[in-house]
């Protein structure tokens, strides 16, 4: 079956991910974050991209990154070459290292771009590895917190009027927007939305909402299944169902 073709940013920022093949950690030693950063920073001297955000997970890793659509396929592709090489090389071992070719989603204006960089710099608290983005050393957040910035960075901070508190505030926040994930994982983020929506409910003296009011919300904010949200609640499969199908 053809590959369909990528969809191409009118601002040029993409979110790319790559993953590790067959779900493998292959990021999971400090040395192979290292080697990961060095590649990823070998491209931007090159010129071929430019990085607003990123975040290296054991088995993953994110990417906000303004590219044309050539340059973009080339910078990723040589990484992807020469991680695998070494990794294997490492390790003893033969075959792909990444898990297909990357996935990307095009960001199309500047909201949705920092929502984008948002959700990537949350990914170690949404795994639970951390509980404060700051204490994850694996992503750029703590780089805008201490002004070492790119281009992409300067670009990104002057959105927020280059105040270093607006752009924490902004962190602290939540929203219900769909981002590139792997998709293990989408599971557990919806779940802690199911707790933040009841959290919600009772914190603004809505704890007397009806249940089915509750399913509604949970439904048109989540990608969780009927029989999710029903074992999450503890509530009757066909109570979800029918509530879902109105």
């Amino acid at each position: 079956m053809a590959r369909m073709p990528r969809k191409t940013s009118k601002t040029g920022y993409y979110h790319i991910m790559m993953r590790g093949n067959n779900k493998e950690f292959i990021f999971e030693k400090d040395i192979d974050k290292r080697y990961f950063l060095k590649l990823l920073k070998t491209v931007v001297e090159e010129g071929l991209i430019s990085v607003a955000a990123w975040c290296i997970m054991d088995n993953h890793v994110h990417l906000i990154i303004k590219s044309e659509p050539k340059e973009l396929a080339k910078s990723l592709a040589s990484i992807n070459t020469k991680f695998a090489m070494k990794y294997n090389n490492k390790n003893e071992r033969i075959g792909h290292v990444f898990q297909e070719r990357f996935k990307s989603q095009v960001i199309e204006d500047e909201k949705y771009l920092l929502k984008a960089i948002r959700y990537v710099h949350q990914n170690p608290v949404s795994a639970d590895i951390v509980s404060n983005i700051s204490e994850y050393k694996w992503s750029s957040y703590n780089l805008y917190l201490f002004k070492t910035w790119s281009e992409n960075m300067s670009f990104v901070m002057k959105l927020f009027d280059n105040n270093i508190e607006s752009f924490i505030k902004f962190h602290r926040k939540h929203d219900n927007q769909k981002h590139l994930e792997v998709k293990e994982d989408l599971i557990n983020i919806d779940i802690k939305k199911v707790n933040r929506l009841i959290e919600y409910h009772s914190s603004n003296g809505k704890e007397n909402l009806s249940e089915e009011k509750l399913i509604k919300d949970i439904l048109n904010n989540t990608e969780l299944t009927n029989r999710n949200i029903a074992g999450i609640l503890k509530v009757s499969y066909s109570k979800v169902q029918r509530i879902s199908k109105k």
